[in-house]
């Protein structure tokens, strides 16, 4: 089972996707090879961090006790699936540097292990993971030297990717994450029950 994902490291739904995926994945007990995309929810945010709750406020101009509220309505539907948010205590950046060394890790097969780490640390902990030195740690227990992560972030690779990413996104109409396309031939577009999801893979798997 080929699995195409489009999602943002900062993306508190497509944490939620992501084990809500898994959940089904583990009842139909297939095999899976996961293909991750990357999809900036704001290509144009800035490398220095910023609070979440205040950038939310200001984009929908409420108070900030206002998006707070609204952060607590997704954190009560993460914990219905285990995952304890913070996110009135997140920071915000660009998430370029997240997205290309998640494709360095996929060149060695450990972009999942290395994804959920970053989903639990910035979600669960509120950490932050857009610098060389947020990533560091990160990086390094994936088998990610330092010196790969300070070239990766002084260099243009991947970024090529990053683009075709976006394009190919563009070309499916993609307009919000997470998105998953299962097989090629199944997509589900949001962080859906795991009830859809076995369907939707079982489809796939029927129709391949």
């Amino acid at each position: 089972m080929r699995i195409d994902v489009w999602s943002d490291v900062v993306c508190p739904w497509c944490y939620i996707g992501f084990v809500r995926l898994e959940k089904a994945i583990d009842q139909l007990d297939v095999e899976v090879e996961l293909y991750l995309h990357a999809y900036q929810l704001d290509k144009e945010a800035t490398e220095e961090p910023y609070l979440a709750v205040e950038n939310l406020a200001e984009k929908y101009g409420i108070p900030v006790e206002g998006a707070i509220e609204m952060m607590g309505n997704v954190s009560s539907i993460a914990e219905s699936e285990g995952l304890h948010y913070q996110l009135d205590k997140t920071y915000g950046a660009n998430t370029q540097l997240a997205h290309r060394l998640l494709m360095m890790a996929a060149e060695r097969g450990v972009h999942h292990d290395l994804l959920f780490k970053l989903f639990n640390a910035y979600f669960e902990k509120a950490e932050k993971i857009f610098s060389v030195e947020d990533l560091r740690p990160f990086a390094e227990s994936v088998g990610i030297k330092i010196e790969e992560l300070q070239n990766l972030a002084s260099s243009d690779l991947y970024k090529d990717i990053l683009q075709s990413d976006k394009e190919l996104a563009d070309s499916l109409e993609i307009r919000g994450v997470p998105f998953f396309v299962f097989n090629q031939r199944v997509a589900v577009a949001g962080a859906e029950s795991t009830e859809l999801f076995v369907q939707a893979i079982q489809r796939a798997l029927h129709e391949g």
